[in-house]
């Protein structure tokens, strides 16, 4: 996935963020040594000044759910933090659009998450049919490639849910949850990042009576000033 001369993402508002994959930016388009990624505001004709968004490494992570690079030591952003910028690599659905997105500049942590929905990221993608005594369930048509599905707390209207099925979630901008995961409740009365309700790490399992169950693995609830790790759990029914 290195390139030669690497890519380019944007958001809605003329940020442009050029990066490499494991290795450094074209200096064409990020002048200094060893950047593996770079930003500047204006267009391709008219940029602004180029700024080093962290440099290059090789140090792939793996932590469940996702691969990610991380760029540190970028160019000063204010008394206490350079900018850095964070790429995730995340096995998408089947059909969702390959390649970097910019989801979300944070400018109090001085970063730039990067989302990448890739196959090279699949070590394997769990599947969204379950076998009951007389027939199959397949809830594979549910599975989403692009948007989410997203459903209002009726009794806390503040609150709501995006989640995929039997997938991680397709890109939302500005929307900062935890890579590759499959459910995130968002507060807006609420200060901080969405919460990660789990990822999609087990199959789906059938309930004589109830039906299909779908549960989601290792996600973050926050209780007061305790943070555990519970997973999410979805029922489908006729």
């Amino acid at each position: 996935m290195k390139h030669e001369t690497g890519y380019e993402v944007h958001d809605d508002h003329d940020l442009h963020l050029n990066l490499n994959v494991c290795g450094e930016v074209d200096k064409t388009k990020c002048p200094g040594e060893g950047s593996g990624a770079c930003s500047h505001t204006g267009t391709h004709d008219k940029p602004s000044s180029f700024m080093s968004a962290g440099k290059a490494n090789a140090k792939l992570h793996y932590t469940p759910g996702f691969l990610f690079l991380y760029y540190t030591g970028g160019d000063q952003c204010n008394s206490a933090a350079s900018w850095s910028t964070f790429i995730s690599f995340i096995c998408g659905a089947e059909n969702v659009t390959e390649g970097p997105v910019l989801i979300h500049d944070d400018l109090d942590k001085c970063t730039y998450f990067v989302n990448w929905y890739t196959s090279a990221a699949c070590e394997r993608r769990i599947d969204c049919f379950v076998d009951t005594w007389t027939s199959r369930l397949d809830l594979s048509p549910l599975i989403r490639s692009t948007g989410n599905y997203e459903i209002i707390n009726p009794s806390k209207h503040k609150e709501k849910f995006y989640m995929n099925v039997c997938r991680p979630l397709n890109p939302i901008i500005r929307f900062n949850c935890q890579p590759g995961s499959a459910a995130c409740l968002y507060n807006s009365s609420s200060v901080g990042e969405p919460l990660n309700l789990g990822y999609p790490a087990v199959g789906l399992v059938y309930v004589y009576e109830e039906g299909v169950k779908m549960m989601y693995t290792h996600g973050i609830i926050q209780h007061s000033q305790n943070t555990t790790t519970e997973a999410g759990r979805v029922g489908l029914e006729d």
